[in-house]
């Protein structure tokens, strides 16, 4: 299973036996960063042409798995796809600017932070506040 450039037959490892990181997004298109079990190192996607599959190698000790999907890399260009979502710990990024006249709507504290949507062609700018105290978040 590990070291496979030289004839060796690659069989897919457990699911157990690797580790992936997902970031938050695209759910099921979201490609996943797969971490090698043996070193903890990144493991790369490669193409076997002979075989015609493609393979995760680990650059560092030459693990070699078999993909479970022909996916690498998904780059979404619609615009509701780019949206960053603001996530609470929002509220601690010491540079985002501070509004200390909005009212919460949720908990009627009036300190926010706030920055600028992600736009579409069509519409105007337009802010989004998130409470420092709830991390209630409303546009404006």
């Amino acid at each position: 299973m590990s070291g496979a450039e030289g004839g060796e037959d690659v069989k897919p490892v457990a699911r157990g036996g690797q580790r992936a990181l997902m970031g938050d997004g695209a759910g099921s298109r979201q490609t996943p960063f797969w971490i090698c079990s043996e070193c903890g190192n990144m493991l790369h996607p490669k193409e076997d042409k002979a075989q015609r599959v493609l393979k995760r190698v680990c650059r560092n000790c030459k693990r070699t798995d078999l993909a479970e999907s022909n996916l690498v890399n998904v780059n979404d260009m619609r615009p509701e796809a780019r949206a960053v979502d603001q996530g609470a710990d929002t509220i601690k990024d010491p540079t985002l600017p501070r509004a200390n006249n909005t009212e919460c709507g949720s908990c009627g504290t009036m300190t926010s932070v706030f920055f600028q949507a992600p736009m579409k062609q069509d519409e105007g700018m337009k802010l989004i506040f998130m409470c420092t105290n709830c991390a209630y978040k409303w546009k404006q």
